[in-house]
């Protein structure tokens, strides 16, 4: 059984896509329509989460139970990087959420 060794690598390229297209907009939104806090804060906090999802590409390809707790992860770059990512990008929505 062969395993799909570009599937990873394609959803890190689809997701820093989304992410770029994500920050465009925002800032586009941002600077020439709007001048809302909370929206780019929404914007950049749903980049970092595209970031930090494409540089963990296994939390989308792997089942659930193939995901051990006490495991090292695989990840593109720096674990904590991508955590970093991730985490910032859920508290940053969460806060301009609230605004």
């Amino acid at each position: 059984m062969s395993k799909n060794v570009w599937a990873p690598k394609a959803i890190m390229v689809i997701f820093v896509f989304m992410a770029l297209v994500f920050l465009g907009t925002g800032f586009y939104d941002y600077a020439l329509k709007e001048i809302v806090l909370s929206e780019l804060l929404k914007t950049i906090g749903a980049a970092a989460l595209l970031f930090g999802l494409s540089l963990r590409p296994e939390l989308l390809l792997a089942p659930i139970k193939s995901l051990k707790v006490g495991e090292k992860p695989v990840t593109v770059g720096p674990a904590y990087l991508s955590d970093s990512l991730l985490f910032g990008g859920i508290i940053i929505f969460g806060i301009a959420y609230f605004l």
